[in-house]
């Protein structure tokens, strides 16, 4: 059998075998992607759009989501965990 693509999204990034990009399920069946490069977490619908792009204060290498509001972004520097905030938007507010 073959894998059907559902979608496509450029995200016109700099690729490093060496240091993969990671992607984690998120909320409401969207996706999360670790960029490493620019330092920064892009949050994609589920239907392939970003929905926002978040700067991150260290360089994010993988990100995960806890339960139904926690993010654990390892870095660097060790793994920082976020409580995030839904409601209306997705908001990530450092613990």
């Amino acid at each position: 059998e073959t894998l059907n693509r559902i979608w496509s999204l450029p995200l016109n990034v700099t690729w490093n075998p060496n240091n993969p990009y990671h992607c984690c399920s998120f909320i409401d069946d969207d996706w999360l992607i670790s960029d490493y490069e620019l330092g920064r977490l892009l949050h994609i619908s589920k239907t392939g759009k970003i929905n926002s792009i978040v700067p991150y204060n260290t360089i994010p290498y993988c990100a995960t989501l806890f339960g139904t509001n926690i993010l654990a972004v390892s870095t660097k520097d060790g793994v920082n965990l976020h409580n995030l905030n839904y409601k209306k938007t997705y908001t990530i507010f450092v613990l």
